[in-house]
């Protein structure tokens, strides 16, 4: 989707893999999960209740900065993965994936914790990486028909084929370091996932110190509300500057701690109790 005249390429060697996450804390693993990520990222701001409406009970909303007070930062992530492995291996999966995600959330318990981001569905095109991501990290990730082409996006439902989510895109302006997009902070909070057991916690670094991201011109078509509260309608945005609503091609390598962190909250999400 990307070339090189648009953006830098991700290396494969593991010279290229994260060494820090930026929002998180603890020791990686020679174990850990690591991937290429090709996107085009789509940030909205939406009615709190929307964003509310999208969260399972025991969560809520943060304090966040990034849009109004009426308002919440909704993610949108139309990927496309590459060479998804444990690090040791030699080779990985290669498939689509698309990630909803609600960033500055707080588990409400006997103490408030976060912030975190939530991701309340994930959309694949293939079975193994979407049956790992549910019983690894506990997120909701379900098979869909995705196409991918230079400039478009198509998420249809497996079974129907109905269509879900539609996009095209077109290059905006020239690649820039991704500090400065104003969106680097929500790639660095970690998410929280809801399993079984109880909550489960992720952290990845998505090498926002190399990666380079273009902005883009996108019109985007959420065609039903596959999540409660999930806004229906089109949806236009520009660029890296445009307010709260932000569009951008992403290429970089990440890496994610593996599942036996799971269990363990970020100590930079510890926060204090509740009255």
């Amino acid at each position: 989707m990307t070339g090189p005249q648009t953006m830098r390429s991700a290396s494969t060697s593991e010279r290229d893999v994260p060494r820090s996450a930026r929002g998180a804390t603890g020791k990686w693993s020679p174990f850990d999960f690591v991937g290429r990520m090709t996107a085009v990222v789509a940030i909205l701001a939406v009615g709190r209740e929307a964003a509310q409406a999208m969260l399972p009970a025991g969560l809520g909303l943060a304090a966040q900065n990034y849009t109004p007070g009426d308002r919440h930062p909704l993610v949108l992530i139309l990927g496309q993965q590459s060479d998804v492995r444990p690090r040791p291996l030699p080779l990985g999966a290669h498939y689509l994936e698309f990630i909803l995600a609600v960033p500055f959330v707080e588990h409400r318990g006997r103490a408030r914790h976060g912030p975190f981001c939530y991701c309340p569905r994930l959309y694949l095109d293939r079975r193994l990486p979407t049956v790992v991501g549910r019983l690894l990290y506990g997120y909701d990730k379900r098979r869909a028909t995705i196409r991918m082409t230079e400039s478009s996006y198509r998420i249809a439902d497996l079974a129907q084929g109905e269509l879900l989510l539609s996009a095209d895109f077109r290059s905006a302006a020239a690649a820039l370091e991704p500090s400065r997009s104003g969106a680097a902070m929500l790639f660095d909070l970690p998410v929280i996932s809801q399993a079984r057991g109880g909550w489960w916690y992720s952290r990845a670094d998505f090498g926002l110190d190399r990666a380079v991201v273009q902005p883009v011109e996108l019109a985007l078509v959420i065609h039903r509300p596959f999540v409660s509260g999930l806004p229906v309608g089109e949806f236009r945005t520009a660029g890296v500057e445009a307010d709260a609503a932000r569009a951008f091609r992403i290429r970089t390598s990440w890496r994610l701690a593996g599942p036996w962190a799971r269990r363990s909250l970020p100590r930079t999400c510890l926060g204090p109790a509740l009255p």
